[in-house]
C-alpha cells in the first residue's frame, strides 16, 4: 500500500479525542506529548490525583503504539471511567475477499458479527482476548475489504471490565472513517453475514 496515496479521515470530538502523530523524529515526538498531555488534562479530571504521573504516560504510550502500516491513530478517552484507548487505522493489501472471509471463518471461539452502517461498507468486527498474570486482557477489531484493499481498524488491548467504556465510540469511529485511494473514495465489497465464530486471537494481516 506504500505505492498508493491513502487518506482517511475521521469526525471525532476533538475534547476527548487525540491524533497520534505518524512518522515523527524524536523531538516532534517529545514535543507532541507535552502538548497533548496539556490538551488532555481537563478531560482527566475525574482521573484525580493519580492522574499527574499517568496522563502523560498514557499519551507517551500511544506513541510507542503506531505501527508503519498505520494511515490513523487516535487515543480516545472515555468521560466515564479512568481509562485511554488506542485506535489504530491500519491499509494493507488484501489477499482477494474470499480470502479475507476465510481467514476470519477458520478458527472455533469467539463470534465474528457483521459491521453494517459504515461509510467504508459492510464489514466484520471480533474480539481478541489474552490473561497476562492472570488479568483478562480483551481488544477488537474490525475488517473492510475488497479485491485490492483490506482496511483493519484495531482498538489495542486493554483491561477486560474497560473494554465496555471504550467500544461504543469505537463503533462509531469505525462506522465514521471514510477512506480515499488516489483521490478515490474507497468503499469494500459486502463482507455480508459471517454466521460463524473466530478463534479469538489477533489476526495477522498482510502488510
Amino acid at each position: 500500500m506504500t505505492t498508493l496515496d491513502v487518506v482517511v479521515e475521521a469526525h471525532a470530538s476533538s475534547d476527548r479525542v487525540l491524533q497520534v502523530p505518524l512518522g515523527v523524529d524524536d523531538a516532534a515526538r517529545a514535543a507532541w506529548i507535552a502538548e497533548a498531555t496539556d490538551r488532555i488534562r481537563p478531560a482527566t479530571a475525574h482521573w484525580g490525583e493519580a492522574g499527574e504521573v499517568l496522563v502523560p504516560a498514557v499519551v507517551e504510550r500511544a506513541t510507542e503504539l503506531v505501527q508503519p502500516e498505520d494511515v490513523l491513530v487516535l487515543q480516545l478517552w472515555p468521560e466515564a471511567v479512568p481509562v485511554a484507548g488506542v485506535v489504530r487505522v491500519s491499509v494493507h493489501e488484501s489477499p482477494g475477499v474470499d480470502a479475507v472471509r476465510a481467514e476470519l471463518l477458520g478458527h472455533d471461539g469467539d463470534v465474528v458479527t457483521a459491521l453494517g452502517e459504515a461509510r467504508m461498507g459492510v464489514g466484520w468486527e471480533w474480539f481478541h482476548s489474552q490473561e497476562v498474570d492472570d488479568v483478562a486482557i480483551m481488544g477488537w477489531q474490525a475488517a473492510f475489504a475488497d479485491e485490492r484493499v483490506l482496511v483493519v481498524v484495531t482498538l489495542e488491548p486493554t483491561l477486560a471490565m474497560l473494554l465496555p467504556a471504550l467500544l461504543d465510540d469505537v463503533r462509531v469511529l469505525a462506522r465514521d472513517l471514510a477512506l480515499a485511494i488516489g483521490g478515490e473514495p474507497w468503499q469494500g465489497a459486502d463482507l455480508g453475514d459471517p454466521g460463524l465464530s473466530h478463534g479469538g486471537e489477533e489476526w495477522t494481516v498482510r502488510a
